[in-house]
């Protein structure tokens, strides 16, 4: 799947890719709300002014969820700012704003705290800020620079800062609590951007405008070099964990192409690269550049997929026939619903030292 040369090139860059930090140098223009719906929580969609890769100013949007108290109550009020980091998303449905009401996120590290869900009182009374980040939403016809963590993470913190404007000029906002917090919370790439966008606050000294105290973070891809590692040279054991994983695979095999065009895309010293210098053409034959860039499946309907060519073989775009044995080189095990394992036939020189 993964050619061998090139990653060496890759390696440095992506030390590069995580630390390009935007250019501040634009006019800001205001934000504007898109739409609104309540019931137990109001939600609402709302576009926003931020940087783009290339440090040019783009208008974004997010999705806000937000405490609505069913019986009048003048003692309420919000305690607890979430700015809420989506989980790898591969269809253009799938991002906040595009969510028809508060119960139909699927994302169930933030579905667990919505305000109509949370036991906890700080977090019942709260505002949840979820970016689509660029790339998603009403930037869908644009490439999504995937973990991309200094422009997610600034991307993230322009959302937090509108946010709290939107939901404050809202009809049925409520008073903020003197002592009110925001945290940042996400699994998988929404636990690497909440980490990111935890730094980006700190190092920016807006703890004191955010009211930060924290965040709340999991299985996110924290530093790309380590797991580009793991997935390689680990034999499941890892940092003294035991694991069913298996040196060379992938388990969610989406996620490589997505780092690789992600770079390729926003990245410009990756500018004079192709996609082709880090897969192998059986691998870019199975699709997946077209589900990528169409942003009509998600990563479960992309496994299926591949589980269906892997099942029945493939004839490529230029007539290439690939059978069903040569695809299961490939991916050597998996189902039609959560996973596959894809080989990576490679191991980077000097990874494993």
């Amino acid at each position: 799947m993964i050619k061998k040369y090139p990653l060496l090139i890759l390696i440095p860059l992506l030390f590069i890719s995580c630390s390009k930090e935007p250019d501040d140098n634009y006019a800001e223009p205001e934000y504007k709300i898109l739409s609104y719906t309540e019931d137990a929580t109001i939600f609402c969609t709302f576009s926003y002014p931020s940087v783009d890769s290339d440090g040019n100013p783009i208008q974004l949007s997010s999705a806000l969820f937000a405490y609505n108290p069913t019986q009048a109550d003048s003692s309420a009020e919000i305690r607890t700012v979430i700015a809420a980091s989506h989980i790898t998303v591969t269809s253009g449905v799938e991002c906040p704003s595009k969510i028809k009401s508060a119960f139909t996120l699927n994302d169930v590290t933030v579905l667990q705290t919505l305000p109509a869900n949370a036991q906890i009182p700080e977090l019942r009374q709260s505002v949840i800020i979820m970016p689509d980040l660029e790339g998603y939403g009403i930037t869908e016809h644009l490439p999504h620079p995937y973990l991309s963590r200094e422009l997610s993470a600034r991307q993230t913190a322009d959302a937090i800062r509108y946010g709290i404007l939107v939901y404050k000029s809202l009809e049925k906002a409520l008073p903020f609590a003197d002592d009110w917090k925001s945290i940042c919370l996400g699994y998988s790439q929404g636990g690497s951007v909440a980490l990111a966008t935890h730094r980006y606050i700190e190092e920016n000294a807006l703890d004191d405008e955010f009211h930060f105290a924290g965040s709340f973070c999991a299985g996110g891809a924290y530093n790309l070099i380590e797991i580009l590692r793991y997935y390689i040279s680990d034999d499941g054991w890892s940092s003294g964990v035991e694991t069913r994983h298996t040196k060379g695979t992938l388990s969610l095999p989406v996620v490589m192409p997505l780092i690789v065009k992600g770079m390729l895309d926003s990245n410009p010293y990756m500018k004079e690269h192709d996609i082709t210098d880090y897969f192998s053409k059986q691998f870019l034959d199975t699709g997946i550049l077209d589900w990528l860039n169409q942003k009509t499946k998600s990563t479960n309907d992309i496994a299926r997929a591949w589980y269906t060519i892997r099942e029945d073989g493939l004839t490529a775009k230029d007539g290439t026939y690939y059978s069903p044995l040569q695809i299961q080189e490939l991916f050597p095990t998996g189902n039609t619903y959560t996973w596959l394992l894809i080989k990576s036939y490679c191991c980077i020189p000097g990874m494993t030292r």
